[in-house]
């Protein structure tokens, strides 16, 4: 199960103190009452200590505290036949609940050996008691040894009704966790993929500048530089989604790419050198914020898989076209040493981490990717119905 700390939680302190003022004190009230002689009481009142005490580490150290609360409760068995009659008796019930909720598997496995043997402890116990027998009031054997199990099993199953639920919770975080994961691993990649492709492309340009036209240098520089300044600045925001919260006081994580984060897009593009031509037809319409940054993220790949792949003379169109029930974003490129061919319909096209990545966002609001290479370039589109949105 889950990892338990080396020392008891203060809540497990807390239950443990109720537990010692509510039934530990007048169990041994009533022992020192009703017990036949001071060895009974002696005996008595240890084992009831031992058993309250394991009831501090029922979480920290579920295995010992079981094996401590159960040799506990077999001396004072042995010591006393008024065991039963103890309200401390029911610390055995809650430590086995315990076990069975946050021990191991192992121990939670031998959950029908402790309640057998437990039930038939006390049974046998009751049964030879004298003082029981000389008051007439032991009913039959079987009854009490049903009674004793039935009241075992149901603090067994209890617990392992917990265990169950603990392990659902952890099943549930571990997803979460899993699924935060490959988002900041797919932020990741269209930040630094975006962002290196276009450092890449302006450094080429300007190291053929520098020679012979030193102020376009200059602009390169420039471009490169605030370029990396906006990658640090993203790649900082998502790392800092791991942090714990509250640890530290970084830097705040940059707002999410919306829409209108577009043109400066297809600005950044074009300093590259991809020349990149954008449009938009129909109406727009108001989108929420995971509809908006999977359209960006979108156009962000596809004009960086460009730039990265395409060859040299290559041309670039962004075009969102606002259908009646969805928007569609599409991304071509051309060469312009080759003839376009018809547009058809995409077909499927090998996907790399760039094009999942676009396919999961989309498919995770209803919409699609379709991604194909044709004649002289390649074409993105996506389909995004409006749904509920915003």
């Amino acid at each position: 199960m889950s990892a338990s700390p080396d020392r008891p939680h203060h809540r497990d302190l807390l239950v443990a103190a109720l537990l010692a003022v509510i039934l530990g004190v007048p169990s041994v009230v009533m022992l020192v009452i009703g017990a036949s002689g001071p060895w009974q009481v002696g005996a008595s009142v240890a084992a009831l200590a031992v058993a309250h005490a394991g009831a501090l580490w029922r979480r920290a150290r579920p295995w010992p505290a079981f094996v401590a609360v159960a040799a506990a409760f077999a001396c004072l068995v042995w010591a006393t036949g008024m065991f039963v009659t103890l309200p401390s008796a029911l610390v055995f019930p809650f430590a086995l609940y315990s076990a069975c909720a946050h021990g191991s598997r192992a121990l939670a496995l031998a959950v029908p050996v402790v309640v057998l043997t437990g039930a038939a402890g006390g049974a046998l116990r009751l049964g030879t008691d004298p003082a029981t027998a000389r008051s007439g009031a032991l009913p039959m054997l079987g009854v009490v040894f049903a009674a004793f199990a039935g009241l075992l099993a149901v603090a067994a199953i209890l617990g392992l009704w917990r265990r169950a639920q603990l392990a659902y919770a952890e099943q549930r975080a571990h997803s979460a966790a899993m699924s935060e994961r490959a988002r900041i691993a797919r932020e990741m990649h269209d930040v630094v993929a975006h962002s290196l492709a276009v450092i890449v492309s302006q450094a080429n340009g300007g190291r053929y500048a520098a020679r012979t036209e030193p102020e376009t240098a200059a602009e390169v520089l420039g471009t490169i530089a605030r370029t990396a300044k906006a990658a640090l600045a993203d790649t900082r925001g998502l790392l800092g989604v791991l942090d714990a919260p509250g640890a530290g006081s970084g830097p705040a994580t940059p707002p999410q790419p919306t829409l209108a984060g577009l043109a400066g897009l297809v600005d950044r593009a074009r300093s590259a050198g991809l020349p990149v031509t954008s449009g938009e037809r129909g109406d727009p319409r108001e989108l929420s914020p995971a509809a908006e940054l999977a359209v960006y993220r979108l156009a962000q790949e596809a004009l960086t898989n460009t730039l990265r792949h395409a060859a040299p003379g290559t041309r670039a169109d962004l075009r969102l076209e606002w259908d009646a029930d969805a928007l569609s974003v599409l991304v071509e490129d051309r060469c312009a040493d080759q003839v376009p061919a018809h547009r058809t319909r995409p077909r499927a096209a090998a996907a790399g981490r760039g094009i999942r990545g676009m396919r999961s966002r989309f498919q995770a609001l209803g919409g699609s990717v379709e991604a194909a290479h044709v004649h002289g370039g390649f074409d993105v589109h996506g389909r995004l119905p409006y749904g509920d949105s915003p």
